[in-house]
C-alpha cells in the first residue's frame, strides 16, 4: 500500500491522466471479467480451512477441479480481449491525446497479463484457506515491489505506456510461478494437474453459484463508475477519478487484510460448531476493523483535497478532491460491512447478501449513471456514499438477526460508534483550529493532522476489548521475536 502511494504521483506525472486513465479502465475491465471466476476463489477458502478429509482428499479433488476450471477461463478472456482490443477502445472511449492503435496494443497487453494473473488468485485462495497468511503476505510484499519499483524505474529510463505495461505481466509471471512453488512446499497432499470431478462440483455449486452471483453484483458495484465515466466523460477525467479512487482504496486495502485472515479462522471456528467462540471473534474483528479504519478515512474526508494536493497535483486537487473526500466516507461505510459479509461468507449464510444486492442492482446503476451524466465524477463518488448507506441499513440488521439473533444496535454502540465520534469530533475541533493557527495551511495540516491521528489512537484503544489491549500490547515482543529469530536459528 505504501509503495501504491509512494509510485502512483510519479505515474501520473509521467504517464499524464489520461494514460494514466487508460489504466485504471484496463484494471476496472480485468475485475468485471472476475464475474467468470464463478466464485472458486471464495469456495477454495472457506473449503479448504473446514476440510477435515483424511490428508485433504477433497481438498485435493477440489483443486485440482478449479485448476481444470481456471485453465480455460484464462484461454477464453486472454482470446476475447485478443480480438475485441480494437472495438473496445473505438466504441466505447473517448480518446484526446492516445490514439486507438497505442490503446488497443495496451489492452492486448493486458490479455498476456491476464494469462499469468488467474493463476494467482486460485494459489492464494490455496495458501489462505490454509491460513498460511505469513507466506501470501510475504509474497505480496516480494510482487508488489518488483511491480512498482521495476514499473518506476522503467517509467524513468523509458516513459512508454507499453513498456511500463509489458513490465507489469513479466513481473506477474515471476510472482505466479513463486506461489506455485509456494503452494508445493506448504501444500504436499496439492496436485497442480488439472482433472475434472463431478462430485466436487455437486457438494460446492449451490455454494460457488450464490458466491459468484454475490461477486457478479459487487463488481457491478465498485466497478461500473469507472467503466461509465470512461464512456461518458473524457478519459482525463477517469485518469482524476482513478487517482482520488486509488488513494481512497487504502482504506479497502486494510480492510481485505484483516478480512482475508478472517474469513478461513471464522470458517474452521464454524467446522467445529464453536458458536460461542465465533462470537467473540467476530466481535472482536469488527471492533478492530473500524478501530483501524476509521482513521485514515477521516483523515482523508478532513484533508482529502489537501492530501491529493501534496501528493499528485494541484490540478488533482481541483478537480478531484471533493470526489475523494466521498469516496472516503463511501469506503469506510463498506469497511465496517466486512466484517458481517466475512461471517456471513464463513457460516455459508450467503443468501440474505444475495438478496441485499440484488434489490439495490437496478436502482444503483440508474442513479449512478444520472449523477456521472449531471455532475461528473462528483457524481460517481455522491453514489458511493449511498450505496455504503444502503448496506448499513439493510444488511447489517439482517445478518445479526440470522446468525447471531440480536439487533444491529449492540454492533453499532459497541464496534462502531465509538470510533467515529471520537474521530470526528477530533478532527473538526482540528479542522476549526486550522485557520487560526497562524502557520503556513500544509505545515498546519501536518502538525495538526498528527496530533489528532496520535489522540485517536489513544482514546480508540481505551475502547477496545481487553482482550484486543492485549493483543496490542504484544505487537513489539512478535516484531522482536520475527526480527531476531533468523539471527537465533543461523546461531
Amino acid at each position: 500500500m505504501l509503495l501504491n502511494i509512494l509510485v502512483i504521483p510519479f505515474q501520473i506525472r509521467i504517464l499524464g491522466a489520461e494514460a494514466y486513465g487508460l489504466i485504471g479502465f484496463m484494471v476496472s475491465l480485468q475485475i468485471l471479467l472476475t464475474v467468470l471466476d464463478l466464485g472458486l476463489s471464495k469456495t477454495l477458502n472457506r473449503e479448504i480451512a473446514s476440510d477435515t478429509t483424511e490428508e485433504r482428499k477433497f481438498s485435493r479433488a477440489l483443486v485440482q477441479t478449479a485448476t481444470a476450471i481456471y485453465l480455460g477461463i484464462t484461454i477464453l478472456i486472454s482470446v476475447g480481449l485478443i480480438f475485441s482490443a480494437d472495438w473496445l477502445v473505438s466504441r466505447w472511449l473517448r480518446l484526446e491525446t492516445i490514439s486507438i492503435s497505442e490503446a488497443a496494443s495496451a489492452i492486448r497487453i493486458l490479455a498476456v497479463w491476464v494469462v499469468f494473473y488467474w493463476p494467482a488468485t486460485l494459489y492464494n485462495s490455496i495458501l489462505t484457506g490454509l491460513q498460511r497468511l505469513d507466506v501470501v503476505n510475504v509474497v505480496r510484499v516480494l510482487t508488489v515491489t518488483l511491480v512498482q519499483g521495476g514499473g518506476i524505474v522503467i517509467l524513468l529510463v523509458h516513459g512508454g505506456l507499453q513498456e511500463f505495461l509489458i513490465w507489469i505481466a513479466v513481473a506477474t509471471c515471476v510472482s505466479t510461478v513463486a506461489l506455485i512453488l509456494v503452494c508445493t512446499r506448504f501444500s504436499p497432499w496439492m496436485s497442480v494437474v488439472p482433472r475434472f470431478s463431478a462430485e466436487v462440483v455437486k457438494r460446492v455449486w449451490r455454494f460457488s453459484l450464490d458466491i459468484n452471483v454475490i461477486t457478479i453484483l459487487a463488481i457491478i458495484f465498485t466497478q461500473l463508475d469507472r467503466i461509465l465515466i470512461g464512456r461518458l466523460l473524457p478519459l482525463r477525467m477517469l485518469g482524476y477519478y482513478t487517482l482520488a479512487y486509488s488513494l481512497a482504496r487504502g482504506i479497502s486495502v486494510i480492510q481485505e487484510f484483516i478480512s482475508s485472515a478472517m474469513l478461513p479462522n471464522l470458517a474452521s471456528i464454524h467446522a467445529r460448531r464453536s458458536f460461542e467462540i465465533l462470537h467473540a471473534n467476530y466481535s472482536k474483528y469488527s471492533q478492530a476493523l473500524v478501530y483501524i479504519t476509521t482513521l485514515p478515512a477521516l483523515l482523508l474526508i478532513f484533508y482529502g483535497p489537501e492530501v491529493l494536493g501534496i501528493w499528485a497535483t494541484p490540478e488533482a486537487m481541483e478537480v478531484a478532491g471533493p470526489t475523494l473526500q466521498l469516496l472516503a466516507a463511501g469506503f469506510l461505510l463498506n469497511a465496517a460491512m466486512s466484517a458481517p459479509y466475512t461471517v456471513s461468507v464463513a457460516v455459508g449464510y450467503t443468501r440474505t447478501l444475495l438478496i441485499v444486492n440484488l434489490v439495490a442492482v437496478i436502482p444503483y446503476v440508474v442513479v449512478l449513471y444520472y449523477l456521472i451524466l449531471n455532475a461528473g465524477i462528483l457524481g460517481a463518488g455522491v453514489s458511493w456514499v449511498l450505496l455504503g448507506s444502503y448496506y448499513f441499513v439493510a444488511f447489517l440488521p439482517l445478518t445479526e438477526r440470522r446468525i447471531f439473533n440480536r439487533t444491529p444496535f449492540s454492533w453499532i454502540k459497541n464496534n462502531f460508534a465509538p470510533f467515529l465520534l471520537i474521530g470526528m469530533v477530533l478532527f473538526l475541533i482540528g479542522r476549526a483550529l486550522l485557520p487560526i493557527s497562524g502557520l503556513d495551511p500544509i505545515i498546519s495540516m501536518i502538525i495538526g493532522g498528527g496530533l489528532i491521528m496520535l489522540v485517536y489512537v489513544l482514546l480508540g484503544y481505551r475502547v477496545l476489548d481487553p482482550s484486543l489491549q492485549g493483543v496490542i500490547r504484544s505487537l513489539p515482543g512478535l516484531v522482536r521475536a520475527v526480527v531476531l529469530s533468523p539471527r537465533k536459528r543461523s546461531a
